[in-house]
């Protein structure tokens, strides 16, 4: 095999390389067991069909997909000794380490900006310029996710204003039902 340098080798050990995130996943019943993994999809739905779907995303960072794979190899060596061997499980997890998701996160961040520095010396990028596009990336996501929640906010607060008209309607007819009420108690009164 030839040699590579580490950015040929991640572009080329990524089928797609578009975007991709590596992720951290949390045992729902266990806080020091996580799985750290990459995905071209967002964390939550590896979450979902990652084994018995019995995890929940800790922590996700997006960057292009053969970044994300560099960093997950990277950060699984970095936890490899709190590796959990999937022989115990039948083989069926994979990538799973006996740690604290706080522990993970930080390797993978770690690992994140190791690869990075590497790739920007061999590009002659300089550290500001790629952490420059990182920022910018990750603002743009967010401000989504705060037009998404927006949205959802303005939807929740229509149902809200429904729910509430709903209500004054009923204390309306309420009322009226009582005053109705009252003046049968009246009538009744005056017949006796």
């Amino acid at each position: 095999m030839q040699n590579r340098t580490m950015l040929e080798e991640g572009i080329h050990s990524q089928k797609n390389d578009g975007e991709g995130c590596v992720y951290v996943l949390q045992r729902k019943e266990h806080e020091k067991v996580c799985k750290v993994g990459v995905s071209s999809l967002e964390a939550q739905a590896r979450a979902k069909d990652y084994t018995d779907g019995d995890w929940e995303v800790f922590f996700e960072l997006p960057m292009p997909a053969w970044l994300a794979r560099l960093v997950e190899k990277l950060t699984h060596t970095k936890l490899k000794k709190f590796w959990f061997d999937p022989k115990i499980t039948g083989g069926t997890a994979n990538e799973v380490f006996m740690c604290s998701p706080e522990l993970a996160k930080s390797k993978v961040i770690h690992a994140r900006n190791e690869k990075a520095e590497q790739v920007m010396r061999q590009l002659g990028v300089h550290a500001q310029v790629v952490e420059s596009m990182w920022r910018e990336q990750f603002i743009h996501k967010k401000e989504n996710k705060i037009i998404t929640l927006t949205d959802d906010i303005r939807v929740l607060q229509n149902c809200l204003q429904i729910e509430k008209n709903k209500n004054r309607q009923y204390e309306l007819d309420l009322k009226s039902l009582r005053r109705r009420l009252e003046r049968l108690h009246k009538r009744k009164r005056v017949w006796r």
